[in-house]
């Protein structure tokens, strides 16, 4: 059995973060928990440090900045990172970790195109089935669901300068750094809730253009190796 570490990063999500940290607590005691606050101005540092072992909290600088931080302050072999406003369920965490008994294995992507979405509307699904239709195609993957920040991998993917990305473009350089280590992608299918409170902090056109960017970035550094 490997280490584990789980990692949420939460940028004001005090009103959705408690139930899911103790979730995790109670259900997987033995595994270490990180939180990247991402400069929360609300209560969301507050209740973390009640559950988490790490707390995070600099400048806002993205969920990109936020995970690299927090990546490089884990202890575990494996690195899970979900999300805090609880459309993510932590209950499929150890079937995710199961895949990696399997050889060769670096990434499982919890899938919602072979689940379903609560959360979903119309553009977004348009939105990301393209960009998945896009990084199958310069990235030379057979993915379902490349946007979900639903994933485990193993940590030595990150090497020794960590993640370049800041925003939501993460997921797709977490991603191509697998690839480049040549380690294969799975995924499992899961079932999104609708965000509890708030809402998304990602710009669906911005993003959207961010994302197609680091596919085309990823591609590059395929072709390399």
């Amino acid at each position: 059995m490997m280490d584990v570490s789980i990692v949420i990063p939460a940028y004001n999500e005090g009103k959705n973060i408690e139930p899911l940290l103790k979730e995790i607590k109670e259900t997987f005691p033995e595994y270490e928990l990180v939180v990247a606050a991402d400069g929360s101005t609300d209560n969301t540092e507050e209740i973390s440090r009640r559950y988490a072992d790490v707390v995070l909290n600099g400048p806002k600088e993205g969920k990109g900045a936020a995970l690299n931080h927090a990546f490089k302050n884990t202890k575990g072999e494996l690195i899970v990172m979900l999300d805090a406003d609880l459309s993510h369920s932590p209950k499929i965490i150890n079937k995710m970790i199961n895949f990696f008994n399997e050889p060769g294995v670096g990434m499982v992507i919890a899938s919602r195109r072979l689940g379903s979405s609560e959360d979903h509307t119309p553009l977004r699904d348009v939105g990301n089935a393209l960009l998945t239709f896009f990084g199958n195609i310069f990235l030379s993957t057979k993915l379902t669901d490349i946007l979900n920040g639903f994933k485990v991998f193993k940590k030595d993917i990150l090497g020794e300068t960590g993640l370049k990305t800041k925003g939501f473009n993460v997921e797709i350089e977490l991603i191509g750094k697998t690839l480049k280590n040549g380690y294969k992608i799975k995924e499992i299918a899961d079932h999104e809730f609708k965000r509890a409170h708030g809402k998304s902090n990602l710009h669906s056109f911005r993003d959207g253009m961010k994302i197609l960017i680091q596919i085309l970035k990823e591609r590059k550094g395929l072709k390399k190796n």
